[in-house]
C-alpha cells in the first residue's frame, strides 16, 4: 500500500504541475546523442598531414637511437625508433595491439619526454593508416590506435594540457569525421581550449576550465578524456576551493558515477541486442577506455574483454557496473547530497545486470523512500518514479509474482502517458508550419 499511495499521490501532483523550461545544455546533449555513431562503415578516408611536425618526429627518433646506443643491447621492440622500422613491413592487429601497449607501458614512466614519444608514435601510425588504403579494416584499426597514443599523450603531460597531442586527435577525428562528426567539432572546440591556454597565457588551473573541457569530452562520446578532466576538476577544486570541494564531495562522486554509468546503459542494450548494436563493430572503443582505466588504476581494475560476443561484453559491463555502485554509494554518504534518489535507482539497475536481486530490490525502496523527501519538482519525481516502476516489474517477474509485475507495469504506464501530456507544447508554444 505504501507504494500505491506514493504513486498515486505522485498523479495528482503531475497533473496540476506545468512542465519546466528545458535546460539549452541539455538540449545540445541530447542533439549529440541523437546522432548515429558506425565505426564499422567502410568509407573513403582523405588524410592530411602537418608538415612541420615530421623534422619534430624524427628528432625524436634520433634522440630514442643516441639513447638506446648508450645502453649495452638491442632497444626494445616498443622504443619509438623500433616501431618506426616496424610499421614499414605488413603485421596482424593483435601484434599492433600488443606493441602499443607495450609502447604506452615504456614511456609511461617518462614524464613530458614520455608524452612527446608517444604523439610522436600516434603521428607514425597515423601516416602508416594513410598506405592501408586496400585494407579498411586494418586501417580503421590503425587509425583507432593511433588516437588512443595520441590521448593518452595528453594524459601524460603537465596538468593534462597537450595542443600538439590534441592536433593529432582533430587530424584522425577529421579522417573519420563521416563515422562520428560530434567526435570532431567537440574535439577541434577541445584544441581551441588547450591552445588558448598555452599561447594566450590562460589559466588552465580553474575550475570553470576543466569542467569546459569534461563537458567537451562528454558531448563527443570522449568518455576516458572526460574522466580524466573531472579528476582534474577536484585537484583544482580541492587546491583553490577547499570548502567548496567538500560541500561538493557528493555530486563530483555522483558524476563520475553517471560517467560510467553511460557506458553502462548503451553497452548492456548492445548485450540484449537492442537497437545500440547497431552502432558498435567490435567493442574496440569499450576495450581502450578498460585498458587505459586498468594502466591508471591498476588497484581498482575493471574487467577486460575477453572477446566480442554478448557473454564476454556482459561480465565487462557487470565490471563497470560495480565500480559505477561504488562511485554512487560515495555520494550517498556525503553530507548534503541532493541526488539520493536517483543514485539509489541507478545502484539498483546495476544491480541488476549484475543478477544481484536482493540488493536491487532494497535500492529500490530506498530510492522510494528518498524520493517522498527529495527536493525536486513533483514533475522530476514521477519521471524518476517511472524508472523505478520498470525495475520493479522486472525484479517482481523474475521472483514469480506477476501480479505486483502487472501492477507496477500499469501504473508505470499510467504515469508515463500523464508525462507525456504534460511534455507536449501548449497551443502558443507551437511552431506555425
Amino acid at each position: 500500500m505504501m507504494v500505491d499511495e506514493q504513486i498515486d499521490g505522485m498523479a495528482l501532483e503531475v497533473a496540476t504541475e506545468q512542465p519546466l523550461p528545458t535546460d539549452p545544455e541539455e538540449e545540445t546533449g541530447k542533439r549529440s546523442k541523437a546522432v548515429a555513431l558506425r565505426p564499422g562503415v567502410d568509407v573513403c578516408l582523405s588524410f592530411s598531414y602537418d608538415a612541420r611536425s615530421k623534422p619534430m618526429v624524427q628528432a625524436l627518433i634520433d634522440r630514442d637511437l643516441q639513447q638506446k646506443s648508450r645502453m649495452l643491447g638491442r632497444p626494445p621492440r616498443a622504443a619509438l625508433c623500433q616501431v618506426a622500422q616496424l610499421l614499414e613491413t605488413p603485421h596482424s592487429q593483435s601484434f599492433w595491439a600488443t606493441l602499443f601497449q607495450e609502447t604506452t607501458r615504456l614511456y609511461l614512466k617518462d614524464g613530458e619526454e614520455g608524452a612527446g614519444k608517444l604523439e610522436a608514435t600516434a603521428r607514425l601510425v597515423l601516416e602508416a593508416a594513410s598506405r592501408e588504403q586496400q585494407n579498411p579494416t586494418l586501417q580503421r584499426f590503425l587509425l583507432f590506435q593511433a588516437l588512443d597514443l595520441a590521448s593518452q599523450a595528453v594524459e601524460q603531460s603537465e596538468h593534462r594540457i597537450n595542443p600538439g597531442a590534441t592536433s593529432v586527435c582533430v587530424s584522425l577525428l577529421k579522417v573519420t569525421k563521416p563515422l562520428n562528426p560530434v567526435a570532431y567539432h567537440t574535439e577541434h572546440e577541445v584544441h581551441e581550449e588547450m591552445l588558448g591556454a598555452r599561447l594566450q597565457r590562460r589559466d588552465s588551473e580553474t575550475p570553470n576550465f576543466r569542467n569546459r573541457l569534461a563537458r567537451l569530452y562528454l558531448q563527443g562520446g570522449r568518455y576516458y578524456e572526460a574522466y580524466v578532466q573531472m579528476l582534474e576538476f577536484e585537484r583544482v577544486l580541492e587546491k583553490q576551493q577547499k570548502a567548496l570541494a567538500s560541500r561538493q564531495k557528493g555530486e563530483l562522486a555522483f558524476r563520475k558515477g553517471l560517467l560510467f554509468q553511460q557506458l553502462i546503459d548503451f553497452h548492456a542494450a548492445v548485450v540484449a541486442g537492442k537497437e545500440e548494436r547497431k552502432q558498435v563493430l567490435d567493442s574496440g572503443k569499450l576495450n581502450a577506455f578498460v585498458q587505459r582505466y586498468n594502466l591508471r588504476h591498476p588497484n581498482q581494475p575493471l574487467l577486460p574483454l575477453s572477446g566480442t560476443g554478448p557473454v564476454a561484453l556482459s561480465k565487462t559491463v557487470a565490471s563497470l557496473a560495480q565500480l559505477a555502485n561504488l562511485h554512487y554509494s560515495h555520494a550517498i554518504s556525503a553530507s548534503g547530497f541532493p541526488n539520493v534518489a536517483r543514485a539509489h535507482t541507478h545502484m539498483a539497475q546495476n544491480h541488476a545486470i549484475r543478477e544481484e536481486n536482493e540488493q536491487a530490490m532494497q535500492h529500490l525502496h530506498f530510492g522510494m523512500e528518498a524520493l517522498k523527501t527529495a527536493g525536486c519538482s513533483s514533475l522530476e519525481k514521477a519521471r524518476q518514479m517511472v524508472v523505478i516502476l520498470g525495475l520493479l516489474e522486472n525484479q517482481y517477474r523474475l521472483q514469480g509474482q506477476l501480479e505486483k509485475s502487472l501492477s507496477c507495469a500499469e501504473r508505470r504506464e499510467g504515469l508515463r502517458l500523464k508525462l507525456q501530456l504534460l511534455d507536449q507544447p501548449t497551443p502558443s508554444q507551437r511552431v506555425p508550419a
